[in-house]
């Protein structure tokens, strides 16, 4: 669902949870990140206010039906975990998320989201673009 705001193109994103509420943030200017097939890319979550707890931050990125998908249920957000996606806490709070062995199927829209009680409070949005490695046409 795609809605004009004040002469700027912003896309309404849904997102399937089993929540009662959930509140998007969405930015008119998203960070990018750039990275090579193979390599690791990280994305800070930026939000706009005071975190409560960042033990309840889940990472979510977009799929082809313009819906969003969840990154790591259960233990790949967890710290140490093997999962080229994970969540690490910064020692001053901050929050990023973290794709090893990057692959061009990697590239898309990213976001964080904070968890309190039944509704997630969005962040801001990030693009990771990867590039390079070799690019197969199927017929």
């Amino acid at each position: 669902m795609e809605r004009l705001v004040r002469n700027r193109m912003i896309r309404i994103l849904t997102v399937a949870t089993f929540y009662s509420e959930v509140f998007l943030f969405l930015s008119a200017n998203p960070a990018y990140y750039f990275a090579r097939v193979g390599q690791p890319v990280t994305v800070p979550c930026v939000f706009n206010w005071k975190l409560e707890s960042t033990d309840d931050v889940r990472g979510f990125r977009d799929n082809a039906s313009g819906g969003l998908i969840e990154l790591f249920p259960g233990e790949c957000g967890d710290p140490g975990s093997q999962c080229r996606i994970t969540r690490t806490v910064e020692s001053n709070g901050a929050v990023t998320l973290t794709i090893r062995d990057t692959q061009r199927n990697d590239s898309g829209r990213y976001y964080c989201a904070e968890e309190s009680g039944s509704s997630l409070r969005f962040s801001n949005e990030s693009v990771v673009i990867v590039s390079g490695g070799e690019f197969i046409l199927q017929y």
